[in-house]
């Protein structure tokens, strides 16, 4: 390394001359800023200019993780209050699930047994009998699977906004965020 005054390593390593000196005086000889510096010197000040670059660097990790986090919270913010404005339609389709569920149990644990009783009882045909309680499971279970297409088409429909919701606020929070940023970056000019 060229021999350098205080002053002049500073500037290279981006930090206030002030600094540097008060570091200097700490360890070495040096009257003031206008000082020679040894290389050995200046290989020792390379090592504490690492150690402050490495202070600084975690509070800017910091900081990112504190702007990704409050990007998070306002996302789940968000996503609560879309489950609380759409706090019905969220009953209303798991309702509908549910009852879709009693019905289809109570069709083949008691409907089913009652028809197939009563068939019994009138001494129908047993080859009619079995034909025609299949194709009543064939129905019943045909009807029921369209109702529960419908309900489940309702539920994606649900989550389908709220996906959308949820993405436009994120967008938004992002877009937020960088004007936010902008600014303090005009400001700091």
């Amino acid at each position: 390394m060229a021999v350098r005054t205080v002053k002049e390593f500073a500037t290279i390593l981006g930090i206030s001359p002030e600094e540097l000196l008060t570091e200097v005086r700490k360890t070495m000889t040096v009257a003031n800023m206008d000082s020679s510096l040894t290389d050995e010197s200046q290989t020792s000040l390379l090592g504490y200019v690492s150690r402050l670059q490495k202070i600084n660097v975690i509070p800017d990790q910091l900081s990112e993780t504190k702007s990704k986090l409050d990007l998070l919270y306002q996302y789940e913010k968000h996503y609560l209050e879309l489950i609380k404005d759409y706090k019905e339609e969220i009953k209303f389709a798991s309702s509908l699930q549910e009852d879709l569920r009693r019905e289809r149990s109570q069709f083949f644990t008691q409907t089913l047994r009652e028809v197939v009783q009563t068939l019994q009882a009138q001494e129908i045909d047993k080859k009619v009998a079995s034909q025609w309680i299949e194709e009543l499971v064939a129905s019943y279970t045909k009807s029921i699977d369209l109702s529960s297409d419908l309900a489940k088409t309702h539920v994606v429909q649900v989550l389908g906004i709220f996906k959308e919701e949820a993405k436009q606020e994120v967008s938004k929070a992002k877009l937020d965020d960088i004007g936010a940023n902008s600014s303090k970056v005009v400001d700091a000019e």
